[in-house]
């Protein structure tokens, strides 16, 4: 028996070797009409996407981007791209589209439409769908295939929302089919925000802490999305709304303050947790020529006013829930360097454009207390501390050091 090297190095058999030679020829044919066709492709035109499909007639791409140029034969075209690759997904499609736009014909295009997404279970064919069946005005399906469009659009999901309440402007239906994902939550929070649909926004929210669990919750924009939802619920007038949200946020640990009641209206009253600047916590105003500071350890607030801050401006301030006409008592405990009396330092309640007198001035004595009557409304109220310089006086220069501050129902 001869050995493998012997075997091996033999001459092959004149008839091996031609046929050797006709693959490798017929390898470099096929090799230079498949890079020829990609060339043709590429160049994007009517004559080089025909003459690509010609080269390679079973190659559904080319196809499709031959009928994109030909009109005439484009459902042909399309056609025979599904029949040589029926997982084409674009050339679905491009057939439901030349369907429905250029034939009328809807239940034609429903049907690629559908075999579009049977064969591509990604965005595009659930985006697809969803916005022909919005333009069918059918509710069910459209909110259907909205649903799964959301379960996994890489993108903003903002032109989802917005066909959602056009079609259907039902807070509770569209609630329904939002999926419990907490990139999906936040943004409709947002979304509802710029809609002005504010009594929508806390189902949604205690929807997101709870989808959310215990990923650190500024990845879902506890700061950049629903601080700026909460102070928007209290401008616009929804203290209801905003109470609720800040319930959610407080149970879910998102925040380390309870929720205000009408007894104690002030949630950081001892400047115990870093202001978080939103909803019912105190949030300084960052006036020029006043530097701000909180000290944790001494539960004090510090203002340093420079002499060139405006003659009226306000410090710090605190969205109320009061009790519409009830007796409040605010107290407080100020030292002031440098200040003469009096300082023009003074606390202020304010409703929409009503509010009560200013309290006294925080140089009138050391423990100083002011009570009022909440103003009549909704019991949504904003307390500021404010400057105004008296009369006669240069602008004020000093430091002002605030602790102890309480507000409770008394009547």
């Amino acid at each position: 028996m001869s050995s493998p090297r012997a075997w091996l190095s033999r001459e092959p058999a004149p008839a091996l070797r031609y046929a050797l030679s006709t693959a490798a020829i017929l390898a470099s044919i096929y090799s230079a009409v498949l890079g020829s066709a990609s060339h043709l492709v590429s160049e994007n035109t009517a004559v080089s996407a025909a003459l690509a499909a010609h080269l390679v007639p079973y190659n559904s791409e080319y196809l499709v981007r031959e009928a994109g140029w030909d009109v005439k034969a484009r459902t042909a075209l399309l056609q025979r791209a599904v029949a040589f690759n029926p997982f084409d997904t674009n050339a679905w499609i491009d057939l439901g589209f030349d369907a429905e736009v250029r034939h009328g014909d809807v239940k034609s295009a429903e049907k690629y439409f559908l075999n579009a997404a049977a064969a591509n279970h990604m965005f595009l064919p659930k985006w697809t769908l969803t916005n022909f069946y919005f333009r069918r005005d059918e509710l069910r399906p459209f909110l259907r295939w909205a649903n799964q469009t959301l379960a996994i659009t890489p993108y903003s999901a903002t032109p989802v929302f917005s066909e959602m309440w056009l079609l259907d402007p039902n807070a509770a239906d569209i609630d329904g089919v939002i999926p419990d994902l907490p990139n999906t939550l936040w943004q409709y929070a947002w979304f509802l925000k710029n809609a002005r649909q504010w009594t929508a926004i806390p189902r949604v929210v205690a929807r997101l802490v709870a989808a959310a669990g215990g990923v650190n919750p500024e990845t879902y924009g506890k700061t950049t999305i629903l601080g700026p939802i909460l102070d928007e619920l209290l401008a616009n007038g929804y203290p209801n709304e905003a109470l609720q949200v800040w319930r959610s946020l407080s149970a879910a640990r998102w925040i380390q303050l309870p929720a205000p009641t009408a007894e104690r209206p002030l949630v950081n009253a001892a400047f115990s947790v870093p202001f978080w600047g939103h909803g019912f916590d105190w949030f300084p105003s960052g006036v020029s020529g006043v530097a701000m500071e909180q000290n944790i350890e001494s539960h004090t607030v510090q203002f340093e006013l420079s002499g060139d801050e405006p003659e009226h401006c306000t410090l710090l301030q605190h969205w109320l829930l009061l009790e519409p006409g009830r007796r409040y008592r605010l107290s407080w405990n100020a030292t002031l360097v440098q200040l003469q009396s009096p300082s023009g330092l003074s606390w202020h309640v304010r409703r929409v454009k009503q509010q009560t007198p200013g309290s006294p001035d925080l140089l009138d004595k050391a423990q100083s207390i002011w009570t009022f009557d909440a103003p009549e409304g909704d019991g949504l109220a904003l307390l500021t501390l404010e400057y105004a310089r008296p009369l006669g006086q240069t602008r004020a220069k000093g430091h002002l050091s605030l602790t102890q501050v309480s507000l409770l129902g008394i009547g």
